[in-house]
């Protein structure tokens, strides 16, 4: 991760990345709650949650923080719209 860890800049972005994908899925819940039923609503969300962790454990070296980026926001999105 190299510079992400050593810039404070790039530090932020890679905490606040997880909170902005949660800021998208509140937005997603309702509506998808209301598409599905809030119970196959929480199953697709699940599925986007364990999708980011596994883009986030997956993630290999060079292009490492692009992967934990986007998985990070991912994840984001699957905690922002379970809780």
């Amino acid at each position: 991760m190299g510079e992400y860890v050593e810039n404070p800049t790039k530090k932020g972005w890679l905490t606040a990345i997880l909170e902005l994908g949660a800021w998208l899925g509140t937005l997603y819940s309702g509506f998808l709650a209301e598409v599905l039923s809030r119970k196959y609503a929480i199953l697709v969300n699940t599925a986007i949650f364990m999708l980011g962790v596994v883009i986030q454990c997956t993630a290999i070296s060079s292009p490492g923080y692009r992967s934990i980026l986007a998985g990070r926001f991912i994840t984001g999105m699957g905690v922002g719209s379970l809780s």
